[in-house]
């Protein structure tokens, strides 16, 4: 069983024994799938007395929530995953994530994060995104080369990165895809 915590940064945790691996989890076939398409509002203009001629109406967008899952590859990963992760490339998913800006605008971002879960992130971001949550940026760590330091200094809200707890020998949830840092300059 696997279940979400949003404290702060979202943590993924495998709840079963310590034997199950996330790396031997079975995985989700390749697929791209969005997740609701965009939505338009019509509202008349200004209140007008009625007239014989044709009323006149402006179209205003609604922002809408909105989410591909898409498969990666090694190569489009770059610097964040490498041979000798606890996870293949394969069991990743590419998030593209509708967002609220710290500025009040709507934004795309990128999230990497393991397929088995990738479908429960989509869930929770849509439920920041109803909440109007502000998200500094998106984007995978390898656009910080890598180094999560980098990436939390420019308060950048990333999940999979393949590396060690810090200090440790113990691979950190984040190299399994499981983890995501939410605006780490705050939190």
């Amino acid at each position: 069983m696997r279940g979400l915590v949003l404290a702060g940064s979202i943590l993924l945790a495998a709840c079963t024994p310590t034997s199950a691996n996330p790396a031997t989890a079975p995985t989700t076939p390749p697929t791209t799938t969005t997740v609701q398409a965009p939505q338009t509002t019509s509202v008349a203009a200004a209140a007008q007395p009625p007239t014989t001629s044709s009323s006149t109406t402006t179209t205003t967008e609604v922002p809408v929530f909105r989410a591909e899952i898409e498969t990666v590859t090694a190569e489009e990963l770059g610097s964040s995953w490498r041979p000798g992760c606890p996870i293949g490339a394969e069991d990743v998913r590419r998030l593209e994530l509708s967002h609220w800006t710290m500025e009040g605008q709507t934004a795309t971002g990128l999230l990497d994060v393991h397929a088995d879960v990738a479908a429960e992130i989509v869930a929770v971001f849509e439920s920041l995104f109803e909440l109007r949550f502000p998200i500094e940026r998106m984007a995978p760590v390898d656009v910080y080369d890598a180094d999560d330091d980098l990436s939390m200094a420019a308060n950048n809200t990333s999940g999979l990165n393949c590396r060690p707890i810090a200090g440790t020998n113990s691979w950190s949830q984040h190299a399994y895809g499981l983890a995501i840092d939410l605006n780490p300059v705050q939190n």
